[in-house]
């Protein structure tokens, strides 16, 4: 009876465990570059963070070459009662042709407080017409 029962077994393990393998043709072409997904744009960023009530405000933006790139970050600060959003200070930076503009501010805020920065960044050619604008909010701090 053991001996059926291990070769029942083994029946089953041998089964269960083949596998077939597929072969597939590979495509030796190489795949085409990505496009990039803004115009003037190269790379953007954007951090809140605090130490104490000192809240860090980072942020930064390169151009592609022959683009003039601005940086705008409002710090906002939440009512608490009302539950609105509004504007305690605004940091403003511009670059161009490949130079990267940064924002690095310190804004001493309030305990029981949040903030929160609102980002603009856009692009700009030649004749000064935008070409890309994006926004984006930071995470909210809570102090």
């Amino acid at each position: 009876m053991k001996k059926l029962l291990s070769i029942l077994l083994a029946l089953v393990m041998g089964v269960c465990c083949a596998t077939t393998a597929f072969a597939q043709e590979v495509n030796a072409e190489i795949p085409q570059a990505p496009s990039p997904r803004y115009t003037g744009i190269a790379s953007y960023y954007a951090n809140l963070d605090s130490d104490g009530n000192d809240l860090i405000l980072t942020g930064g933006i390169t151009p592609i070459s022959g683009y003039t790139v601005k940086l705008t970050i409002d710090m906002q600060e939440r009512n608490g009662y009302s539950g609105t959003w509004y504007t305690v200070d605004t940091y403003t930076d511009t670059g161009t042709d490949r130079e990267i503009c940064t924002i690095y501010e310190t804004y001493k805020g309030k305990s029981g407080n949040s903030y929160r920065g609102y980002c603009t960044f856009q692009a700009f050619d030649s004749s000064g017409n935008v070409v890309d604008e994006k926004h984006h909010y930071t995470a909210i701090m809570f102090l």
